[in-house]
């Protein structure tokens, strides 16, 4: 049904303060918004200026740190390199110190005669890469095959220098070019002076024979004793060796065969084949012409020294050859040059040097690292009485140490507190910027959603009201119609039962039922009856008041 204008003037009346609710609402919120963006932007301007004030404020701290730092870059520039040479200088001149100590024992050196014997190792060590230790320990490896060097050090230390050469010249380590040109010496007897002379003998017939200064030496070692006693010279014995090395006799076998034949050479009954009487080249030479065929040959030198018998007979003027290049060369010592050249050997030789430079530091750090070393023994000792006999102040001590321990633990937590409040600072300056430029736009807009979903929905609560209040308003005129209606039914059926009423009085003769009826729309509905009943036994009574 249609409303009346009455109803629409009460229905916008009543939607009125909900609507300027709503307005002031939607006003808020506009406010809360543009507020919330305005402490948005303070509060970045706020974050940054509190992480610039925790910048300066921690730059104004850094003064401990920047000492730090520059005492860590100190102690890695200088402190750390300064450390490291100490400890190469103790363990380099350590090691070089026993050695020479070692020679000492043995050649009775001391003192400045020490001294000079250091200074010339060192200086050997410098020319030809070996390592000063080494040297020193070979020197003491030589004078032990050869102790007449002990008494003469100066010998000793010309045999040190002519090992030292051999060994660049052949490749060989200084202990076994020491060895082996000592073995070589002693063979023939030579003297300290002879050394460099029997290393180039060495070394020359190394270059123009077949056989290596190690097989070389080898052989001579078998042969050598043999041959001094039967007069034949370092260089013919050699010569000897590399002829039978060049026909595939070499080393050890090479030299006992070469032994047995100058034996039986020179113990021959004819002294035209004694080498210590007519030399080793007549010899053979005169055992060529008196050892006609193999027969005689294998019974006078044996089966099995034949083969080199019959090698040096036939190449005898070989012999006379290799002998005359081999003497009075200093093959070996050009050798040595050119093998020194090398870039190994050239960065082992620097690397050496280096090593030497460090000796005269560990000379001077020496004292005072066993000053030291004695201090902290004296103080572990008195350390060690004081805890046994002071227990319980150690237990004090040692539980304050933890204590201080664990305060230190709890301010670097602090301090890592710190950085982290700076941290977090930094944070809420950048999340603030963000939320501002791109969050801000983003939460308005939908903000505006929400707003106008809120405002449609109130709408339609209205609409639903107002229908309710129609609704209600029905209903009402529904429930007044209907109790009308029933009024009236009532009021007819009351005349109805007095009618009925009064016609069973009339035929009984006592019974007077008058109902009056009065309907109203304004008041209601109102009856009254009224009963009488004679004395003989009629009913006579009165109801009053039915009324709705």
């Amino acid at each position: 049904m249609p409303f009346s204008a009455q109803f629409q003037y009460q229905a916008i009346d009543a939607v009125t303060p909900f609507l300027k609710r709503l307005a002031i609402e939607h006003k808020k919120l506009n406010g809360q918004i543009k507020a919330g963006a305005i402490s948005t932007a303070k509060t970045q301007v706020t974050a940054q200026k509190t992480v610039q004030a925790e910048v300066i404020k921690t730059k104004k701290l850094m003064t401990g740190k920047d000492f730090k730092n520059f005492g860590s870059q100190i102690n890695k520039k200088f402190t750390t390199p300064i450390i490291a040479g100490l400890t190469m200088a103790t363990i380099v001149g350590g090691k070089f110190e026993d050695s020479l100590s070692s020679l000492s024992a043995i050649t009775g050196l001391s003192g400045n005669a020490l001294a000079s014997m250091k200074t010339q190792i060192i200086a050997t060590s410098n020319a030809t890469g070996l390592g000063a230790s080494e040297i020193a320990k070979g020197m003491e490896l030589i004078g032990s095959k050869q102790p007449k060097l002990l008494k003469t050090p100066k010998l000793l230390l010309d045999v040190a220098k002519a090992s030292a050469t051999m060994a660049r010249a052949s490749g060989l380590s200084f202990d076994e070019a020491g060895s082996s040109l000592s073995d070589v010496m002693n063979q023939f007897s030579m003297s300290g002076e002879e050394a460099l002379k029997a290393v180039n003998v060495l070394g020359a017939s190394a270059k123009f024979g077949a056989s290596a200064i190690p097989e070389l030496s080898q052989a001579i070692v078998l042969a050598g004793a043999s041959a001094n006693s039967a007069n034949i010279s370092l260089q013919e014995t050699a010569s000897m060796v590399e002829v039978l090395a060049g026909k595939g006799l070499a080393g050890a076998r090479a030299g006992t065969q070469l032994r047995n034949v100058i034996l039986k050479l020179e113990t021959a009954s004819d002294k035209n084949l004694r080498p210590s009487l007519v030399g080793i080249d007549l010899a053979l030479e005169n055992a060529s012409k008196s050892l006609t065929d193999a027969s005689k040959a294998t019974k006078f030198f044996g089966v099995e020294n034949f083969n080199a018998s019959q090698i040096l007979i036939k190449n005898r003027a070989e012999v006379v050859r290799m002998t005359s290049a081999i003497t009075g060369t200093d093959v070996a010592q050009k050798q040595a040059e050119i093998r020194m050249k090398s870039f190994n050997i050239q960065i082992g030789k620097m690397y050496e040097q280096f090593k030497n430079e460090l000796i005269p530091v560990f000379d001077e750090w020496r004292p005072i690292i066993l000053s030291t070393l004695g201090f902290l023994k004296e103080t572990v000792v008195v350390l060690a009485r004081f805890i046994k006999n002071n227990k319980a102040l150690v237990i004090t001590i040692s539980a304050i140490g933890v204590g201080l321990s664990a305060l230190g633990s709890g301010l670097a937590i602090l301090a890592s507190l710190k950085i982290a409040m700076i941290a977090f600072n930094v944070a809420v300056a950048t999340g603030a910027g963000i939320m501002t430029t791109v969050f801000l736009p983003v939460a308005l807009t939908i903000g505006a959603i929400l707003a106008g979903f809120t405002i449609g929905s109130l709408i339609a609560e209205i609409d639903y009201v107002t229908d309710k209040l129609q609704q209600i308003l029905f209903s009402v005129d529904d429930i007044k119609l209907t109790d009308d209606q029933k009024s009236a039914q009532e009021a007819s059926q009351a005349r109805m039962k007095a009618k009925e009423l009064n016609k069973a009085g009339a035929s009984g003769g006592g019974l007077n039922i008058n109902v009056n009826s009065e309907i109203s729309t304004s008041q209601g509905l109102s009856a009254n009856t009224s009963t009488r009943v004679n004395p003989t036994g009629n009913l006579k009574g009165q109801n009053k008041g039915l009324a709705r």
